[in-house]
């Protein structure tokens, strides 16, 4: 999450990697099966083409990897017409993770530029403080 791919995604994107994650058990990944409509059905949203754009973000920036296309041509009751998926920072298949967003920058002046740059500013701000004890411990009362 402190990554520049990471940080360059838009909510929607952000959203979609944790329903993948969700659904990820450390031996399925790699067939992670996830059509655009259910997705937006778990997201809570009706604009598919959002929904499509953040599995694009999620491709782009390494963070997933389409492990098998969609397929209709085949009936529904024979096999998923979803396409599966991979995160890529998960071992897979007995095979170590490929973290290929870890390579990922963001495109120099672009949205997700700017979105990047901001989140590692305040990541690092964040950071700072915590070191500097200059964020507020609230006490607790426990039972």
């Amino acid at each position: 999450m402190k990554s520049e791919a990471y940080r360059s995604l838009g909510p929607t994107a952000r959203s979609l990697l944790f329903e993948l994650a969700m659904i990820e058990n450390s031996k399925n990944n790699g067939s992670l099966y996830l059509s655009v409509r259910d997705a937006a059905d778990r997201l809570g949203m009706s604009d598919l083409k959002s929904v499509t754009n953040a599995f694009d973000d999620l491709e782009d920036r390494g963070l997933i990897q389409c492990t098998k296309p969609a397929h209709f041509e085949v009936k529904a009751a024979d096999h998923s017409r979803a396409r599966c998926w991979k995160l890529t920072w998960v071992a897979a298949n007995r095979r170590p993770p490929c973290d290929k967003w870890r390579a990922f920058s963001a495109p120099h002046d672009s949205k997700a530029d700017l979105r990047a740059r901001r989140g590692m500013a305040a990541l690092q701000r964040y950071g700072y403080a915590l070191n500097s004890h200059r964020l507020p411990v609230l006490e607790t009362i426990t039972e």
